[in-house]
This record gives structure tokens, C-alpha cells and sequence, in this order.
């Protein structure tokens, strides 16, 4: 393997569920969202936007287990079925933000990145037949 990064340990593990168990009493709201398209830049914004809040992504079932998956093992009042919620590219955010202000702000968060694979374009563009003019010639294989 020529990556450098380290694999997550069971003890980092159980941190980040012992974290997670700790937000559910710190903060006043715990709202599961559904991530569409995520970028690390994206990510870092969001987190500098709510400073006050946590953002947990990543492994689902680290984050279930933190919750507890069932009944019998969960932390808090029904949150076994906050942990059934956690599953594709969901997360959960901790926040004492009003949800008024939550819903208003994701709502008209919007932005603007390059199309990825899979995107679909917005328009078509067609290119008449023939010589393009303002290229040389020789840029055609570049």
C-alpha cells in the first residue's frame, strides 16, 4: 500500500462514540441530515458557519453504536430510531440554533461548485463544422 494514512483504531472508535453520547446531553438539538455531493471544503465551511455546533460524519454504525441500535443499548429516550435514520451519506448536526433558523439557512444555502462525474450539464452547447476561429492549428491536440 503506498497511502500514509492511518487506519482507525478501536480505541478512536469508542472515543467517538463516547463523544457523540456526551453531545446528546451538551446540546439542546440533534438533527440528522442527508449530505448530497460532500466535499471536504464544503464541510470545513459549514463547521466555520456554525462554530458553536458539531457536525459528526463518517461511519454510521460508529455513530449508531454511539447512539445505541437498539432499545436496551440506547443512550437517551428513542434514540435507537435516530440511529436507524443513519445510513448513506447522512450525519448528525448538534446544535443549540433554533430550528427556525436551521431550516431558513439550508434552505437558501446554495453553492456553486465544478460538475463532477455523473453530473448533468444545465445547457447544450453545439459546435458548428469546421474551422474554429482565433485557434492555430497546431493547439488541436492540446
Amino acid at each position: 500500500s503506498f497511502t500514509v494514512t492511518q487506519k482507525k483504531t478501536a480505541e478512536w472508535k469508542h472515543n467517538l462514540a463516547d463523544k457523540l453520547r456526551q453531545y446528546v446531553y451538551q446540546y439542546d438539538r440533534m438533527i440528522v441530515f442527508k449530505f448530497v455531493n460532500p466535499r471536504t471544503d464544503l464541510v470545513q465551511d459549514l463547521r466555520k458557519k456554525f462554530r458553536k455546533s458539531k457536525f459528526f460524519l463518517g461511519k454510521n454504525k460508529v455513530l449508531q453504536i454511539g447512539l445505541g441500535r437498539t432499545e436496551e443499548e440506547e443512550v437517551d429516550t428513542n434514540l435507537h430510531l435516530v440511529a436507524n435514520e443513519l445510513v448513506g451519506q447522512r450525519g448528525i448536526l448538534f446544535t443549540n440554533e433554533s430550528v427556525k433558523d436551521l431550516v431558513t439557512f439550508f434552505n437558501e444555502h446554495r453553492v456553486k461548485v465544478h460538475a463532477r462525474p455523473g453530473n448533468l450539464a444545465p445547457s447544450t452547447v453545439k459546435l458548428e463544422t469546421g474551422v474554429l476561429e482565433g485557434f492555430s492549428h497546431n493547439q488541436e491536440p492540446l
